[in-house]
């Protein structure tokens, strides 16, 4: 169903959570909506934009957001940026000499 696709990233499922991404880059908004569609919420905090989605944590959740590059910043909860932060440091591991 369209709530299953939203909410997860294709056959990957994990713990379901509030995710919350400060968009660097206002272009990402359409990509976050084209992908989540009415599951994500934009909020403004001062002059920043927030996105938050409750989603299912993979993988793959989290190398798709590293496809974003510097256009976002998972902000929230602080366990789930320890977990990415471990995914890219273990994906980094394979590119040093």
């Amino acid at each position: 169903s369209s709530k299953i696709k939203n909410h997860s990233f294709y056959m990957y499922t994990g713990k379901e959570c509030l995710l919350e991404l400060e968009v660097l880059d206002k272009d990402v908004c359409d990509i976050l909506i084209d992908r989540f569609d009415n599951a994500i919420k934009f909020i403004r905090k001062q002059e920043k934009i927030i996105a938050q989605i409750n989603i299912m944590i993979s993988p793959i959740l989290f190398a798709w957001l590293t496809c974003l590059g510097d256009k976002i910043k998972l902000i929230s909860p602080k366990s789930e940026i320890e977990n990415f932060k471990t995914f890219l440091n273990k994906a980094s591991l394979n590119y040093i000499e």
